[in-house]
């Protein structure tokens, strides 16, 4: 199921942002720093919280696999 993320599910979602910024800073490290930092860290609750920005995960048995963070763009 693909749906909203909630408060409770931040920590499965950093998880899976943290495997993504690793993908990303191997395949271009001019772009993208290594490790997960404070303000990578930080930065999902602004998605959360903001009224222009969402998460959204996928749901499976219970459990997060997925997730995307948009932005609401007029």
């Amino acid at each position: 199921m693909v749906r909203y993320a909630k408060k409770e599910e931040i920590g499965p979602i950093q998880k899976l942002r943290r495997e993504v910024n690793t993908l990303h800073a191997k395949g271009r490290p001019d772009l993208f720093k290594s490790g997960f930092g404070k303000e990578l860290q930080e930065h999902i609750y602004v998605y959360m919280t903001s009224e222009n920005n969402r998460v959204a995960v996928d749901v499976r048995e219970g459990q997060v696999v997925g997730m995307v963070m948009f932005d609401w763009i007029d």
